[in-house]
């Protein structure tokens, strides 16, 4: 997932801005994206990192209760993007956080910048993390011999070289071309596990540690992780923005990018859990036998879009932290030492805990259930409320006030759940 606000490289950029009527219907000679690009751009979006963990989600509570949540985070996700897409015609922007300055004010601006930057940071961290035990697995290839230090070596060299090293240009247009890259390995990844399933499950059959169903506390942490995959409130608006500016096609364009990117991510995580049980890895592909050619050929393709990712996502948390500090909302036009300051506090948390934290679980899960919990179910009804002129009393307001309040529960409840599993995972 790309956060609020971010600059997405799409597959085509050809769109100028847009001006909106009630009905986003006005069109200005601009000149759109295919249906099929549009398709692709959406599907870029939705999947990231996060579809790696799905399958040790399972661990926590069994299958039937983690499809419950997983098909509930799913059909709510989805029905509160069309929701911001329908307060897009009313507000006249795709921007996610301007709608909340125009809506909620400082306050709201301010929560909606902490999330943000707890959400980037929990991508970053798991960047790196992905990133190390991917060089490691290839030092292991050749039977070379590392300690528990050298393994941090190894980490925190391959965090300075590739993924900070590209925070540093000022202009990030060359990575533009990982967005179609980073589809195919999306592609990559489905086929493989579905390669790996056909191959090991009727020969072993389903791994004797997998539990149907036995609910428990840790399902909030698995909860954490769906929010994490399906957000879409915050983040669709400008990728459509280069669509055709019909909203029924949008809705249909969303709904069919978002269904292949739940069939994809829950298929591929049953599927793995059923093959491991419980002692499936929180990156499904470090389950795998790291010698399989077909292994090492998709963990390189993963190796490549998080590297490529990392300065994207960095981008988001800089210009916050330019704005707040230095009164400047585009961090590339800081002078140079005030530029470095920021981009060392951008890349500092993430290197550090990427080297010691032993899984991308925990930094997942803490930016799903805190950022997850306001984007999906807090801000987007209080938005509505806004903006929709109805009173208090309306059914509609009712319903957005009943969903506020389901979202500060989850919120609470899952960011305490995952804070905690940090907490014991960083410990242990």
């Amino acid at each position: 997932m790309i956060p609020a606000d971010t600059t997405v490289p799409l597959i085509s950029e050809s769109c100028d801005s847009l001006s909106f009527t009630d009905q986003i219907t006005t069109v200005e000679n601009k000149k759109y994206v295919s249906a099929f690009a549009n398709f692709m751009n959406l599907l870029n979006l939705m999947h990231g990192s996060g579809m790696l963990t799905i399958s040790s989600s399972f661990v926590d509570s069994g299958i039937w209760p983690s499809l419950i949540f997983f098909f509930f985070s799913a059909i709510s996700c989805w029905l509160i993007a069309i929701m911001m897409m329908k307060i897009e015609t009313k507000l006249n922007t795709d921007m996610f956080g301007e709608m909340v300055q125009l809506t909620l004010g400082k306050i709201g601006t301010i929560v909606l910048d902490i999330a943000i930057a707890i959400f980037c940071y929990g991508c970053l961290i798991s960047y790196i993390i992905i990133g190390g035990n991917t060089v490691n697995s290839w030092l292991d290839l050749f039977e070379f011999k590392k300690t528990y230090w050298i393994e941090k070596i190894v980490t925190l060299s391959y965090a300075l070289l590739i993924p900070v090293l590209f925070t540093i240009p000022r202009k990030l247009g060359f990575l533009s071309a990982f967005s179609t890259f980073s589809v195919f390995c999306l592609f990559v990844y489905v086929f493989v596990v579905y390669y790996e399933a056909i191959k090991i499950l009727p020969r072993q059959g389903i791994a004797p540690t997998v539990d149907i169903g036995t609910p428990k506390i840790g399902i909030l942490n698995a909860f954490s992780l769906y929010l994490l995959s399906f957000s879409l409130a915050a983040f669709v608006l400008p990728v459509l923005s280069v669509s055709e500016p019909v909203f029924k096609q949008r809705v249909i364009s969303m709904s069919l990018s978002f269904l292949c990117c739940v069939t994809f991510v829950g298929s591929t995580g049953i599927l793995g859990y059923l093959m491991y049980g419980a002692d499936v890895e929180a990156n499904l592909l470090e389950s795998f036998d790291s010698s399989e050619p077909i292994i090492i050929f998709v963990r390189i393709c993963f190796f490549f879009v998080i590297s490529a990712t990392y300065p994207v996502i960095a981008m988001t948390i800089e210009q916050t932290f330019s704005l707040d500090f230095f009164k400047e909302k585009d961090v590339n036009s800081l002078p140079n030492l005030k530029r470095n300051i920021i981009l060392l506090i951008v890349n500092t948390p993430p290197v550090i805990l990427g080297i010691f934290l032993p899984s991308i679980r925990p930094a997942m899960s803490i930016g799903g259930a805190f950022s997850g919990g306001l984007t999906n179910f807090i801000f987007p009804p209080l938005i509505w409320i806004k903006c929709s002129g109805q009173s208090k009393k309306h059914w509609t307001s009712i319903g957005c006030y009943i969903i506020v309040a389901f979202g500060v529960v989850v919120t609470v409840l899952c960011t305490y759940e995952t804070v905690l599993d940090a907490i014991k995972q960083f410990t242990s």
